[in-house]
């Protein structure tokens, strides 16, 4: 079966991306002194951690949201399942990371919201389990992205009043005020005919990538990393859309392996990090370690899947 095979490549990036996130560039503080090298370093390093970095998990919701087919209960139902199953999964997989260090409650609150990346998959469940209800009663288009953008904004003025707040998954960055937005956006996509901006999408992707700068770089300026950016509603769909009508579609030669590396290197690469800064400190020069590392233990991982099917 053909598949889109420059997708495969760009969640390939994203997951890229998303070690980047987790492998800060630069410190939140900015460097003493006003020497301009300095300066020019710590503001490229924050805006490729902070923007190319957050850019990730939006995308991928938006990737799973469109290729959801909420007309068919059956194949919710089954998606549903295997996302439950892989969650069990890795949650018992990192389950030495977290549990020595919790009390029993701590325990639960964070087993449900996720450890570390694996809030992805509860957010992930929710938004799909919500966004199928809401469907069979909202059908319209446009009328899903209105409740999308809002749910979007309660979560952001949220994060604008605290932050920091440790229970941060519990309040917004959840399946309520992220994942069903995203993934709605993904849903909705497919009711639009993307092939009319294919010419202008270049431009499209350039302006809105110079307002995710610009709103990273005001944030830089307070010294404050946020996990939701209004400017995610425009550069992630637009970036998706753009590999999406742009793509090569053939045959998977790669033996499964290209089709679920993007899958492997996020589950992993947290487990990647930990080792390193063992060994080194975490900064812009064990980046290229990092990656290099998660991607053959992601490698090994597909080979095992192919044995015992229930890492992916």
């Amino acid at each position: 079966m053909e598949r889109n095979i420059t997708l495969d490549y760009f969640k390939i990036a994203l997951s890229i991306c998303v070690i980047i996130a987790h492998n800060p560039f630069v410190s939140i503080y900015p460097p003493e002194g006003n020497d301009l090298w300095n300066q020019f370093l710590y503001i490229l390093g924050w805006e490729t951690t902070y923007s190319l970095g957050r850019i990730a998990v939006p995308a991928f919701f938006i990737i799973n949201g469109f290729f959801l087919n909420l007309d068919d209960r059956a194949k919710v139902i089954k998606y549903v399942t295997k996302l439950i199953k892989l969650y069990i999964v890795w949650a018992i997989f990192y389950l030495p990371c977290y549990y020595p260090y919790l009390d029993i409650k701590s325990f639960f609150i964070i087993f449900a919201t996720g450890y570390y990346h694996l809030w992805y998959f509860p957010a992930l469940i929710g938004a799909v389990i919500m966004l199928f209800f809401i469907h069979k009663i909202i059908k319209n288009k446009y009328a899903l992205l209105i409740i999308a953008f809002t749910l979007f904004c309660i979560g952001y003025w949220i994060q604008d009043k605290n932050p920091y707040d440790n229970f941060e998954l519990l309040k917004y960055r959840n399946f309520i005020f992220f994942g069903i937005p995203m993934v709605t956006i993904g849903y909705v996509l497919r009711q639009f005919d993307l092939q009319r901006i294919k010419k202008i999408l270049p431009y499209i992707i350039v302006l809105f990538a110079i307002i995710l700068f610009t709103e990273v770089y005001i944030y830089m300026e307070q010294q404050r990393v946020n996990n939701l950016y209004f400017s995610f509603f425009l550069i992630c769909p637009a970036l998706f859309i753009y590999f999406l009508i742009n793509g090569k579609m053939g045959k998977d030669t790669s033996n499964g392996v290209i089709p679920l590396l993007s899958s492997a290197v996020f589950y992993i690469h947290p487990i990647i990090i930990r080792w390193t800064a063992l060994l080194f400190d975490i900064d812009v020069i064990t980046f290229p370690y990092v990656v290099i590392t998660t991607f053959i233990i992601a490698y090994l991982i597909i080979q095992v899947n192919k044995t015992i099917k229930i890492f992916l």
